[in-house]
């Protein structure tokens, strides 16, 4: 989460505390006293293929949820868990999560679109492990881009802030750069690429700027 979106978050934590956050570091303490120490939230996994078996080891967990204090054991090893294995199990799950659900460059990531990827029980999970990440002395996801981050949060999508930029699968960009270079006649080529993004108005050079909205 970057500083911008932690500090929406405090502008929000701020309206419902009766003592108002004032840096990030606030924000984080009024998350970490939110865990539930009733119960303890379990995790023992393999360092090899962490984040698919780390994954998997989470979705099973019954006996406690991510709302308690996560506790991490590896497999064959004695180490008891102090905060650091936790804080190294968090560490290579972000990343993880980062390369494996996320696309994108230097100016942000956004969840990646393909069947498989988006499958409700995989991006839950996810979701659950970047909050205990924030709430519990791990690293921040600090890789998203701002309207992506706004539209998980607040599930309302500003079209406005969604520029060429934002786009980060190659064949759209390929798309956008022919849509641009186009003329009459190469545009017509590109119809059904065109249509199948959503556009449903009439494809001519005229046009150019609707289709790229």
């Amino acid at each position: 989460m970057c500083c911008i979106c932690l500090h929406r978050v405090c502008n929000e934590t701020e309206k419902s505390q009766t003592h108002p956050t004032e840096s990030i570091s606030d924000v984080i303490r009024v998350l970490h006293e939110r865990v539930d120490n009733t119960a303890i939230f379990s995790i023992c996994v393999t360092r090899e293929d962490m984040l698919e078996r780390g994954m998997k080891q989470w979705q099973r967990q019954k006996k406690a949820s991510p709302k308690n204090p996560l506790r991490v054991t590896f497999l064959g090893e004695t180490g008891i868990d102090n905060g650091a294995l936790r804080k190294e199990f968090l560490t290579e799950m972000v990343a993880g999560i980062q390369s494996r659900f996320f696309v994108g460059g230097d100016n942000g990531k956004t969840p990646k679109y393909s069947m498989t990827d988006m499958d409700k029980h995989h991006f839950k999970t996810v979701g659950e492990i970047l909050a205990v990440s924030i709430a519990q002395g791990g690293p921040p996801p600090n890789f998203f881009m701002d309207w992506c981050y706004n539209y998980m949060s607040t599930g309302e999508l500003d079209q406005e802030a969604i520029t060429e930029t934002a786009v980060t699968d190659p064949e759209l960009i390929d798309l956008i750069q022919e849509i641009r270079a186009a003329d009459n006649t190469s545009l017509m080529e590109c119809t059904d690429r065109i249509l199948s993004c959503g556009y449903t108005g009439p494809v001519s050079v005229e046009k150019k700027e609707d289709i790229l909205l």
